[in-house]
């Protein structure tokens, strides 16, 4: 243990109570050496790992003599005892880092440069920060502590990419979203190239936001994973903000509408369609994803899938369930999905055909301005909140983590706001 104290008398006196065959004391007045020679010996830990990594662990002896002299430089820089490194290093202090199997700086500098991911805290990799702004600020060549960053911030911008996604699938991101941040990745590189992402800045960063505000929140989320992953040691994107944007109220239809859409269907699909999405509220991406067992007749209910891949159950009136089973009777394929395509041969209904028999429907019903399925969903809130629904049971029927979400439906309702004047007024 090291113990580093102007009074010296005292700390003679802890260590005399304190010493036994197990622990041992490194004790002295140069409070400097003893600080920095006690945290630096996690940034070569982190070195000796990435030399173990690279079949290299041979050297690890040399190591610890080119540290403690790097390291003693810089301590007698800022006015400390150089002799103070060497003590610590012979006491054991930096061997016990260096060739212990159960550092967890070792193990996160042998991960770092085999690739593989170290769950635990490596205190070497916030302290290889402030050593090299020390190194700056008083003029101390640090190689070593350079090698680190280096290597951590080596990783080009596509390779980041690649083990980005890879992490937030098994999170559970949806397809649709890796997508979309996909796209916003390959914009990011055609603006700087595939660039190592510790050379990205957060300057650079808000040159690139002036062009394309919009992928702030994917930027984040990248810069963001990439440190909580020791591949870069900075945070360039921390002080990042979303644009601010002005509240954007969500179209829904009124009752006369909706009647006029259904007398737009057709046939028993496009009514049990139409009646599924208005009367569950569901996104089109849930509603892609269900199948026929997912239904529970039963209970009139169904488990979505939603954003994050979480669970939602969701529920269906009685005329939605009518039209359903009708459908799903008169069907005579044996594929499992719930909304099969009409010709052959027979497969799931994809996004975009969803869309395009909502439009086609829309379309009949002769509605003068264009209608998404999207539309039913805002449609199936705004009209629940007119009957007086409390908003925290619609948020959960939506999905909505936020409250705020669900709030902006309370705005839509004029039927609503008036029952309230004609209340209180």
């Amino acid at each position: 243990m090291v113990i580093g104290s102007e009074d010296i008398e005292t700390t003679k006196m802890i260590v005399q109570e304190f010493s036994s065959d197990l622990i041992r004391f490194y004790y002295g007045q140069d409070l400097i050496g003893n600080e920095i020679g006690a945290a630096t010996k996690n940034v070569m830990g982190i070195v000796a790992g990435m030399l173990d990594g690279l079949n290299y662990s041979s050297l690890k002896g040399s190591l610890m003599a080119r540290g403690t002299r790097e390291i003693s430089r810089l301590v007698s820089a800022m006015g400390g005892n150089d002799l103070t490194i060497y003590g610590l290093s012979h006491l054991g202090n930096y061997e016990a880092t260096l060739f212990s199997a159960h550092s967890h700086n070792r193990k996160f500098g042998q991960g770092l440069v085999e690739g593989e991911k170290f769950e635990k805290l490596a205190e070497g990799v916030s302290t290889v920060k402030a050593i090299r702004e020390l190194s700056s600020q008083y003029g101390v060549e640090l190689p070593i502590c350079n090698a680190i960053v280096w290597e951590c911030e080596n990783m080009l911008l596509s390779e980041a990419w690649e083990k980005y996604q890879s992490d937030k699938r098994i999170e559970g991101y949806s397809l649709l979203t890796l997508k979309m941040y996909g796209f916003q990745c390959d914009l990011l590189k055609r603006y700087f190239g595939d660039i190592r992402m510790g050379a990205i800045t957060t300057d650079s960063l808000k040159q690139y936001l002036g062009e394309a505000a919009e992928h702030v929140r994917f930027i984040r989320s990248l810069f963001k994973w990439t440190h909580e992953e020791g591949l870069i040691l900075k945070k360039p994107a921390a002080k990042l903000k979303e644009p601010k944007l002005g509240m954007r109220i969500p179209k829904f239809l009124t009752k006369h509408e909706i009647e006029h859409l259904r007398e737009g269907c057709h046939t028993s699909m496009e009514n049990a369609l139409f009646e599924f999405f208005y009367s569950t509220g569901c996104r089109i991406g849930e509603v892609a994803k269900l199948n026929r067992r997912d239904i529970n007749f039963t209970g009139n209910s169904v488990i979505v899938h939603g954003k994050g891949d979480k669970e939602i159950e969701v529920y269906f009136n009685i005329r939605c369930a009518i039209w359903l089973k009708r459908y799903l009777d008169e069907r005579d394929d044996d594929d499992p999905c719930l909304f099969a395509t009409e010709r052959k041969p027979i497969r799931r209904m994809s996004i975009d055909t969803l869309r395009y028999i909502v439009k086609r429907i829309s379309n009949r019903a002769g509605i003068k301005k264009t209608i998404h399925p999207h539309q039913l969903r805002h449609s199936y809130a705004t009209h629940m909140i007119d009957k007086g629904a409390p908003l925290e049971v619609i948020q959960s029927l939506l999905g909505h983590e936020k409250s705020e979400t669900t709030r902006i439906y309370a705005h839509l309702s004029g039927k609503l706001r008036h029952d309230f004047y004609s209340k209180y007024f």
